[in-house]
């Protein structure tokens, strides 16, 4: 009998010492008349912060901009606009910046120069602005540019930049292929 009421004991210890929120909460009510027992129930979503970049085509290849000068564009050293562009009117690339971690920035590595072979073109020549929808300029090579959030700390921009190649005056290029590639990061401060 002893070892009965030892086992009912501690039992009785055990369940009590259950964390609290492993039990249901419940509600009872007795008497007469009208009578109502409540219980609680709680929600929770948990957003997690997160930031999203598109600058381009929204597959995963890398969206290039091509420049091909007419030989009357190379001689009047007029600018000249890409094509290549995923917008529909080739010298456009859309911009998408989404996130909910407050401010952010947009850095653009350092492009010194296209290069083919030996020769290069500098990356200067290149100019890129806010070509349509959203307020985001592209950042120069090599900089960065602070992006605001909306007052619930959010950012959602979206729109297109266009570059352009200056062709400038007085320069003549040796004949060749240049290529040079940017990266584009958006971080949180």
């Amino acid at each position: 009998m002893k070892l009965l009421r030892i086992t009912v004991i501690a039992t009785a210890v055990a369940a009590g010492a259950l964390p609290l929120s492993a039990q249901a909460d419940s509600g009872s009510a007795t008497g007469s008349g009208t009578i109502s027992a409540t219980a609680d129930l709680s929600f929770r979503v948990v957003i997690p912060r997160y930031i999203f970049l598109r600058v381009g085509a929204a597959a995963a290849t890398v969206t290039r901009l091509d420049y091909n000068p007419t030989l009357t564009e190379i001689e009047n050293s007029t600018s000249v606009l890409a094509t290549g562009g995923d917008t529909g009117g080739g010298a456009e690339v859309t911009l998408q910046i989404r996130g909910n971690a407050g401010a952010l920035t947009l850095a653009a590595s350092n492009l010194a120069n296209l290069v083919s072979g030996t020769d290069n073109i500098p990356s200067s020549t290149l100019t890129g602005v806010s070509f349509s929808g959203g307020v985001v300029a592209p950042p120069a090579f090599g900089s960065s540019a602070a992006i605001a959030a909306a007052t619930n700390g959010t950012v959602n921009q979206n729109g297109t930049w266009r570059f352009t190649w200056a062709n400038p005056a007085g320069t003549t290029y040796p004949a060749g292929t240049y290529d040079g590639t940017v990266m584009y990061t958006l971080a949180t401060p």
